[in-house]
Parts: structure tokens; C-alpha cells; sequence
């Protein structure tokens, strides 16, 4: 069976590799994104999927829009049996989905239909979900709206970020990819049609939806600072050291702390390894990982030494 592979960053790169590894089959190209400027310089460098891609002498397709009638030639050109989609990044239309003879399908970070959409991996930490899941489904018109082939469930620990939810469903998923790439070559796949009254949608993140409203609860805190890990990273307004900046926030413990009538925000006192305990609407949050605007992140028990962070500093502006 000829295997057309189509998705860009690392988690497709992971998806990729376990299809390679796999050894029996043939993928017969991979579509990813062009180029794109990385660095103060801007040098144009491949993302993930085209380097992997070339590693292994691959053909490489590089549309910037993969619907054009050129690409589409290109791509029924190849000839393949089914198309495989991971984090491609682009819509694509009925035009190549109705190429392969076995269809496309697509490797989702959820358990669909919860948490259609942009963000789902985020989107489960901010809920404060214990369980998330990977989904293979066939591809439609709609956004992560086809038939569920196959799914896999990832529990999701208390302090586990999006970051270590994000590899653990990389793992996983890809996995779970090959083992119904088989069989649907065999033809013992399942297909079923989602629940429509289960649906739920992963919005797109913000840049802003990283600013942390101390006055929410604890939970809600430490949940926020988990989901923004690895992006956009929570950040607080404070001032340091005489001025005003943006401090990142990339890691925290929730912690029990005694009912004081501090201000949100606050520093009440440290833990044992140094690290500042911060009030919150109802109850505390350690800050873990910090990052002072300019500076590399480090650990919040240096940061408190190197800018005398005391008891009663507030993680804010005041009005």
C-alpha cells in the first residue's frame, strides 16, 4: 500500500519516524510546509517533517497553498493508496481527499469529539481533564468531523504541562497510527460516526490568554501555567528591580498555605528549596520556572536570590 504523508512539526515528525521504523510501508512522499525564518537572523530553515523527510531520500512537496491545481496534479501524480494527515497546517480540500482509494485519515490529539480544533492538548490541561487521548479518523469537508477509526487514551498527572502532555500523545499516537494503518490495509478497521452532542471545540490560543489573574483559585492558576507550557507561557506584569516588565511564568505547584488576607499575588513566604509562594484568590501556587523578560528561565529559588525578591513582593502592578 502507497502511503502519501502530509504534516509539518514535531509531533508529524514523531508520526512520521514510526511509519518509517515501521518497515512495511511505502510512502511514496511527504507534503509539508515551505521554509520559514528562524532566529534573530531569520535564516530560512525546514521544519521538522522536511528534514526528517530528506534524511530518509524522500520526495518532498512545499506548497504554500496545497489546494492549487498544480499541487493536486503533483499529488495524484503519486498515486497513493491513502493519505495520512499529522499537524499538516493547511485545509485540505475534497479535491485531494477524494484521491486515495482508501481515503485520508488523521491523527487528532483528543478523544473526539471532544476538543475539535486548533489547541486540544492545551485546551484538556486548562480544563483540568486527567484523561486525554489520541483519535485516528477519516478525513471529511469538516473541521475534525469524520469517522472515528481508532483511539487511544493518555492520562494527564496533576503537574503534567502541556509540553509533557504534548510527547506522550506524540508517543502514543503515532503508535496508534501504525497499528490501524494495518489495519485498515487488512481491512478490520472500524468506522464510527461521532456523537454530535458531544462535540467540543479547542480554540486557538492567544498571546494575551498567558496573563494570569491571580484573584482565580489555585487550581485554575496552576492549570493555566501548565496548558501555556510551551506557548504562549503564562506571564505576569510586575515590577523588578525599579522596572516595569513582562515575567514569564513556565512552572508551579500548588501548595497549602494558611489564610493570611493577603492581596492576590503576594509572596507570603518560600518553600523549603526557596521558591516564592504566591497567594491566590483561594489558596497558594509555587512558582517552579521563571524567566525575567530578556533573560534566559531559571529556577524561581535563583531568581528570588539574584533579584531579592522578599516576603510581600507583588507579582503585579499596582493600580
Amino acid at each position: 500500500m502507497k502511503i502519501l504523508f502530509m504534516g509539518t512539526p514535531e509531533i508529524a515528525a514523531e508520526s512520521l519516524k514510526t511509519i518509517i521504523d515501521a518497515d512495511n510501508f511505502d510512502i511514496v512522499g511527504v507534503v509539508t510546509q515551505p521554509d520559514r525564518p528562524f532566529g534573530r537572523k531569520l535564516k530560512m530553515m525546514p521544519l521538522a517533517v522536511k528534514v526528517l523527510a530528506l534524511e530518509n531520500d524522500l520526495e518532498v512537496l512545499t506548497p504554500e497553498n496545497v489546494n492549487t491545481a498544480e499541487s493536486i496534479e503533483q499529488i495524484r501524480a503519486l498515486n497513493p493508496d491513502i493519505i495520512v494527515v499529522v499537524a499538516y497546517g493547511q485545509i485540505i480540500k475534497p479535491a485531494i481527499l477524494d484521491i486515495p482509494k482508501f481515503g485520508c485519515i488523521n491523527l487528532h490529539t483528543s478523544l473526539l469529539p471532544k476538543y475539535r480544533g486548533a489547541a486540544p492538548i492545551q485546551r484538556a490541561v486548562l480544563a483540568g481533564d486527567t484523561v486525554s487521548g489520541a483519535t485516528v479518523m477519516y478525513m471529511n469537508e469538516k473541521m475534525d468531523d469524520g469517522d472515528i477509526i481508532s483511539q487511544v487514551e493518555v492520562p494527564i498527572g496533576p503537574n503534567d504541562t502541556a509540553s509533557i502532555l504534548h510527547d506522550n500523545l506524540s508517543r502514543e499516537g503515532s503508535k496508534l497510527l501504525v497499528e490501524t494503518l494495518s489495519k485498515i490495509f487488512n481491512g478490520t478497521n472500524e468506522r464510527i460516526p461521532q456523537n454530535k452532542s458531544d462535540v467540543t471545540f479547542a480554540a486557538k490560543l492567544q498571546k494575551s490568554d498567558g496573563l494570569i489573574d491571580w484573584s482565580k483559585p489555585s487550581q485554575e492558576v496552576h492549570n493555566q501555567i501548565r496548558g501555556m507550557n510551551s506557548w504562549p507561557v503564562c506571564f505576569v506584569k510586575c515590577v523588578i528591580n525599579g522596572k516595569e516588565q513582562n515575567l514569564k511564568i513556565w512552572n508551579s505547584l500548588r501548595v497549602t498555605c494558611y489564610e493570611n488576607g493577603a492581596v492576590p499575588g503576594t509572596v507570603i513566604d518560600f518553600t523549603q528549596h526557596g521558591s516564592p509562594i504566591v497567594q491566590t484568590g483561594a489558596g497558594c501556587v509555587s512558582l517552579e520556572i521563571v524567566q525575567p523578560e530578556g533573560k534566559k528561565k531559571m529556577d524561581s529559588a535563583a531568581f528570588v536570590r539574584g533579584y531579592r525578591i522578599d516576603k510581600n513582593f507583588y507579582f503585579g502592578v499596582q493600580s
